[in-house]
C-alpha cells in the first residue's frame, strides 16, 4: 500500500535563554547537554528509517552493500550520541543537588516515570551492563575514533577475502572490506550473532525514547515552575513517505492505544 507524506501540528515555543537555563541552576549545563544528545539520536533514528522505507530494495550486491555500510554507519553513530547522554544523565544524577532538582521539577506522566527509572537503570545503576558491554566500545572503538589498536586487532580477525567498490563517479564508492570489520568489532560487543546485535540495538533505541521523554519533561517543569513569558506558535509541518510508513509502523507494532483515564 502506497503511504502518503503525513502532517503533524509543531508548536514553537520562544523564550528567554537566561530565564529558562540560567547559570546559576545545576540543571542547566546537563539539561543543554542532554538536548543536544537528544537532537542527534533523533536525527540518526530518522535517517535509519530513510534508508529503510525511504526507496526500493538493493537491486544487486553492490547496492546491497551500500545500504549495509550506510545502515552499519548510522547503528554507530546513534549509539555514540547515546553514550554522550548516559555521560550528561549520570554526571547530573549522580551530583545529589541536580538530582533532587530534576525530581523536584520534572513532569512526568507514567510512561515517563518508566522511561526515568530505564534511564537511571541503563545509564547509572548497572556498572558492568548495557553502557560498558555495548555503548562504549561501538562509541570508542568503531563510532568516533579510527584507533590504530582497533583496527591492528581487527586485521588479525579479517576474513580471508575482501571488495571494495570503485565508482565511475567520485564520491559513491565504498570499502566494504572496512565494513566486515566494523560489523564483526560491533558483533563481538553485542555478543557474537546478529540477533545479540538486534537485540542489543533495540535496547538503544528504547533508551533514546525513554531519555527524550525525560528531557521533555524537565523543560515543561522548568517552564511551568518560572512561569516565563513563552511565545507560542503552531506550524503544520510535512512528514516525507519514509518517515511517515515508519511511524504507521511502529504504531501497528505497538497496537491500539489504551482508553483515556477517567477524569473522576
Amino acid at each position: 500500500m502506497r503511504v502518503r507524506p503525513e502532517r503533524q501540528v509543531v508548536t514553537r515555543l520562544r523564550f528567554r535563554v537566561a530565564d529558562l537555563l540560567p547559570a546559576s541552576d545545576p540543571l542547566s549545563v546537563p539539561l543543554l547537554r542532554l538536548m543536544a544528545a537528544n537532537n542527534d539520536t533523533r536525527q540518526c533514528l530518522k535517517q535509519v528509517i530513510r534508508a529503510m522505507r525511504g526507496g526500493r530494495r538493493p537491486r544487486n550486491r553492490a547496492e546491497a552493500g551500500i545500504l549495509r555500510g550506510e545502515l552499519l554507519y548510522l547503528d554507530r553513530l546513534l549509539c555514540g550520541h547515546l553514550e554522550e547522554a548516559a555521560r550528561a544523565f549520570a554526571g547530573l544524577w549522580n551530583e545529589s543537588t541536580a538530582r533532587a532538582r530534576l525530581r523536584q521539577v520534572a513532569v512526568l506522566d507514567e510512561a515517563g516515570r518508566e522511561a526515568l527509572r530505564l534511564v537511571e537503570r541503563e545509564f547509572v545503576q548497572r556498572q558492568d551492563g548495557f553502557r560498558k558491554t555495548f555503548l562504549d566500545p561501538v562509541r570508542n572503538d568503531w563510532a568516533f575514533h579510527y584507533w590504530d589498536k582497533v583496527y591492528r586487532r581487527a586485521l588479525k580477525n579479517a576474513r580471508e577475502t575482501g571488495e571494495i567498490l570503485v565508482p565511475s563517479s567520485r564520491g559513491l564508492g565504498r570499502y566494504l572490506v572496512v565494513d566486515d570489520l566494523v560489523a564483526n568489532g560491533v558483533m563481538e560487543a553485542a555478543g557474537k550473532t546478529p540477533s545479540d546485535y538486534n537485540d542489543k540495538m533495540k535496547t538503544a533505541i528504547e533508551l533514546a525514547g525513554a531519555i527524550g521523554r525525560v528531557v521533555d519533561g524537565l523543560l515543561l517543569g522548568l517552564m511551568r515552575e518560572r512561569g516565563h513569558q513563552v511565545s507560542r506558535r503552531n506550524y503544520v509541518v510535512t512528514l516525507e513517505r519514509a518517515i511517515a510508513r515508519g511511524r504507521q509502523e511502529a504504531a501497528r507494532r505497538r497496537g491500539p492505544a489504551p482508553p483515556p483515564a477517567n477524569p473522576s
